[in-house]
């Protein structure tokens, strides 16, 4: 019978202290009134637990945020002592704040204890996307999932310019020697409020975040690019800075020797690790700008209103005109394809939109079939079909009596999605109510139950990506929080 490795008892006794402390951190927050979830977060829970730790992240939500549960949450983890971490005698410290500031030092435990209630929670998904889609990762913990409080959408290529940690936030903060960090600030009404702050950091910490910031962006790129949520290898890492930044690809090999002495633990960083993540970091911004100057866009419309726009089921049945054509303003874009539905409040709308460009009818883009709800009010239908609205009420998505339900819009939109994200260019698209609902539940994971919530006005542009055979949404946050709340009960 073979005995165990020194490397394997080594990787189960941090195993073991990982879990031991998690399970720890649970029973000190968990009875604590308002707490809703929380999670273990960082590098701290898959690094080398029996050394020293840099700071040891945890994400606590809470059902709504007061002070004397904030204080509540503080005091249980520093009462913990370092035997919860396999290091008796050293004291744990707080870091409270948010962003990406480190306290960790060998003579301390500190825990960067980062405490939210689902409202702010949904703030930091809708301002810093990356961080939160990395969170989402994590499944071990207490309560419902950080995904389950509050989900990332999709990510569209152009935040990873303006997002909270894009390059631009990035790039700030490296020339400045800083990092901005938010802490709460404790108003007479007894609410919170964000304050941010610049901190100044010393020479190690400078150095461990230039190194967090290549990779980062690196990361953040090929999860946008392939719609998936994993982390990379450092060849892959390698490989991904060769395709989109080769202007600075020979710096490759001397930023991964600086990343792996980031993993054991060093306790000075190379000189040059800022000139590399600064000279990075420009190079990759302008690769973002091409990139994204050259990727297919489809710019999504609803039609103008109508007259018949009044609260009744107007579907396939009735084929009103627009109501004021002459207030449709021609929408700025160079259009290789004006594509409508068939309906003329769709075409009318088109020829104001892009005048000039030939528009292609397409019958895949029709408004959802009313079927005998055409024309009626929701109160009528629910009086005169109450199985229909029985089974909707229940989660279903049953058809409009003789029509069509929203999974047959949505075959039809894929159809027509195969055949636009052939294009190059940008395409110009307009169409309906129950279609658009149908694009953005679909493209940013909505429930299918909750689809009939999104909220789509006349002519408002939804612009999109087409990354491969994708389409992703790029909505600004307060928008794009309208429509995930829709899904959330938010």
């Amino acid at each position: 019978m073979s005995t165990p490795s020194n490397a394997t008892q080594r990787d189960d006794t941090r195993k073991d202290l990982r879990d031991g402390a998690r399970a720890a951190i649970i029973g000190a927050l968990a009875p604590i009134d308002g707490v809703r979830s929380v999670r273990f977060v960082g590098s701290y829970w898959e690094a080398d637990a029996t050394t020293a730790p840099g700071d040891v992240d945890v994400v606590v939500i809470l059902s709504t945020l007061t002070r004397p549960r904030f204080e509540a949450c503080r005091a249980a983890v520093r009462a913990l002592g370092g035997h919860v971490f396999g290091l008796p005698g050293l004291p744990v410290q707080i870091n409270d704040t948010f962003g990406p500031q480190k306290l960790g030092a060998g003579d301390q435990i500190v825990v960067h204890l980062m405490i939210y209630d689902v409202a702010s929670h949904r703030a930091h998904v809708l301002a810093s996307p990356f961080t939160c889609l990395d969170w989402e990762r994590v499944d071990h913990g207490y309560g419902p999932s950080l995904r389950e409080t509050y989900p990332v959408a999709p990510i569209a290529p152009p935040a990873l310019l303006d997002a909270r940690r894009g390059v631009a936030n990035y790039l700030e903060d490296l020339n400045a020697g800083t990092v901005s960090v938010r802490s709460y600030t404790w108003n007479v009404d007894r609410t919170a409020s964000l304050a941010v702050q610049q901190i100044s950091l010393d020479a190690r910490n400078r150095g461990e975040f230039a190194v967090h910031v290549v990779k980062h962006l690196l990361t953040n790129l090929t999860k946008v690019l392939t719609g998936r949520n994993e982390p990379l290898t450092d060849d892959a890492l390698a490989a991904a800075w060769a395709r989109w930044v080769p202007s600075s690809a020979a710096l490759c090999p001397e930023y991964l020797a600086m990343l792996a002495a980031k993993r054991s633990g060093v306790a000075e960083y190379a000189p040059r690790a800022v000139d590399v993540a600064i000279e990075f970091a420009a190079g990759f911004a302008a690769a973002l700008d091409a990139l994204i100057e050259a990727l297919p866009r489809i710019v999504w419309i609803r039609h103008a209103a109508t007259a018949l726009n009044d609260g009744t089921f107007l579907g396939q049945g009735r084929d009103p005109s627009v109501a004021d054509a002459a207030a449709i303003a021609p929408l700025a874009g160079q259009w290789v394809r004006v594509q409508s539905s068939t309906a003329r409040r769709a075409l009318e709308t088109a020829v104001r939109l892009a005048p000039g460009v030939p528009v292609t009818h397409d019958l895949r883009l029709a408004e959802i079939d009313y079927g005998a709800a055409e024309g009626l009010t929701y109160a009528d239908l629910a009086e005169q079909f109450p199985a229909v609205v029985r089974d909707w009420q229940s989660g279903g998505d049953a058809a409009f009596p003789g029509g069509e339900c929203h999974g047959d819009v949505l075959a039809r939109l894929d159809a027509a999605i195969r055949d636009l994200t052939q294009l190059s260019g940008s395409a110009l698209v307009v169409t309906h109510n129950v279609v658009l609902r149908t694009l953005l539940g679909s493209r940013l994971n909505i429930p299918r139950h909750d689809w009939h919530r999104i909220p789509v006005d006349h002519v408002d542009p939804i612009e999109s990506f087409v990354i491969g055979d994708r389409v992703v949404p790029y909505l600004a946050p307060a928008r794009l929080g309208a429509i995930l709340d829709c899904g959330v009960g938010a």
